[in-house]
């Protein structure tokens, strides 16, 4: 079975490999991007399942990559998850009116990171196929 494909794309190196640590040790494959064109290029290329996407980038605001995902045809359904240290309601309203299918500010707890991204996979997965991904509270039972 092929492990799901999560874009982690965050400006920060050492939140984005904690990130993608967490989702690995929980069966997701994690690929990274720091800025906003790299992370542009990993959605065409690398096709992943969802986005978790940080606001602040060096070359363009986060929202301009989610617009950007938003307006192609061929990419407009891909879950994303804003990821951001701005937790402000404003922020976080804006996100999810310009396209963002959820928000979570920073810090965060990785547990509920990894059950916010279960859980847009599941609905995305059953919208597109009508299957469900097998459960990580399965892994998490064992493990905890």
């Amino acid at each position: 079975m092929n492990r799901q494909r999560i874009l982690v794309v965050d400006n920060d190196k050492g939140t984005a490999g904690y990130v993608c640590g967490y989702l690995e040790e929980f069966g997701y494959e994690a690929l990274v991007a720091h800025d906003g064109e790299t992370a542009l290029q990993a959605i065409r290329c690398e096709k992943p399942d969802l986005v978790l996407l940080e606001l602040t980038l060096p070359d363009q605001n986060g929202l301009e990559v989610m617009r950007a995902v938003r307006s192609d045809p061929c990419l407009f359904r891909l879950p994303i998850i804003i990821l951001s240290a701005r937790g402000a309601e404003s922020n976080k309203l804006l996100g999810l009116e310009l396209g963002a299918d959820d928000y979570l500010a920073k810090p965060f707890n990785p547990r509920e990171l990894v059950a916010r991204v279960h859980a847009m996979l599941r609905r995305s997965c059953r919208q597109n196929s009508g299957t469900d991904p097998l459960s990580w509270f399965e892994k998490e039972r064992t493990q905890g």
